[in-house]
């Protein structure tokens, strides 16, 4: 019975290291495919594509969700996160300036995204 483990234990090994080599092989070809295959998130670059869409849509900074306005340029989610924040509790912004009353946002952030911002 003692040897039975023992072939149990090593026949669990080499699952275990097949596993590890086929998440290996996996994570390098998702590298190797310049990250094509994986989904793009807030911590993910902008691509220009993911701009160009931005561009073509407006946001409302009144009723945004986290995940809209994380497509605005310098904004990622922590900063997002902030400003669905500060909106639910202070009421909607009257102006997009006064949105640089939110930690992290700046004019600058403002003036970079106005053509895509509303209120």
């Amino acid at each position: 019975m003692h040897i039975q483990a023992t072939s149990d234990t090593q026949h669990r090994g080499k699952v275990n290291i097949w596993t590890t080599v086929m998440w290996l092989i996996l994570s390098c070809l998702l590298l190797s495919s310049g990250g094509a295959l994986a989904e793009t998130g807030p911590d993910q670059p902008k691509t220009e594509e993911t701009q160009q869409s931005v561009a073509t849509q407006t946001i409302s900074i009144n009723s945004a969700t986290v995940n809209q306005l994380t497509l605005l340029k310098g904004i990622g989610i922590k900063k997002a996160e902030r400003i669905v924040q500060y909106r639910t509790e202070h009421g909607p912004f009257k102006t997009l300036e006064a949105v640089t009353a939110v930690k992290g946002i700046s004019l600058r952030i403002i003036n970079q995204n106005r053509e895509e911002l509303t209120l």
